[in-house]
């Protein structure tokens, strides 16, 4: 799994690269969601980032994935305006 972040390691040897870059937060996140489950204190040792830090780039990833369920959901539905 830690091939997802060889280029953020490559990038920050050049001094290109930031922690908290969009790929790197990308494929962190897919290290911490299903169906790898990565332990978030192992990620943290392994990438030098704060376990609370990871937990909160993966809740705000899962509210993001729910809110994109409940809006498919509705436009599924084909409610899109409420007649009074």
């Amino acid at each position: 799994m830690k091939e997802n972040c060889l280029w953020y390691w490559q990038k920050k040897r050049q001094g290109k690269c930031r922690k908290d870059s969009p790929e790197l937060k990308d494929a962190l996140l897919r290290r911490m969601l299903p169906p790898n489950n990565e332990s978030i204190t192992k990620i943290s040792r392994e990438e030098g980032i704060s376990e609370q830090t990871l937990r909160n780039w993966r809740d705000k990833a899962e509210r993001k994935a729910m809110l994109l369920l409940v809006r498919m959901r509705f436009l599924m539905t084909g409610v899109h305006r409420i007649n009074f």
